[in-house]
């Protein structure tokens, strides 16, 4: 599946894991700021997406491809690339 051209959106965030789930934040380094959805795999194969820092699900998919393309349509308006959460450029956590 290819994935659509917003989903370099999500190319310019930065991905780590924490507690089994695959989130994405507007920060390059600790402290994080996640914004975007998370992904979250289940013991079925399936992949849960939910909502930025809170358990509400968006959606529970059968493939990494949909969970991401779930991701990538839930990303919030205005979402800018990942800067160094070290600098001054450090968005709102």
């Amino acid at each position: 599946m290819r994935l659509p051209e917003r989903s370099r959106k999500l190319r310019q965030l930065y991905p780590f894991t924490s507690h089994f789930r695959l989130l994405f934040s507007s920060c390059t380094s600790h402290p994080w700021s996640v914004q975007a959805p998370s992904i979250e795999p289940l013991r079925d194969g399936r992949f849960c997406v939910r909502r930025p820092r809170s358990p509400e699900v968006i959606g529970v998919i059968h493939t990494a491809d949909a969970a991401v393309a779930l991701v990538v349509d839930n990303l919030p308006a205005g979402l800018g690339p990942a800067v160094d959460s070290q600098g001054d450029g450090a968005r709102d956590r």
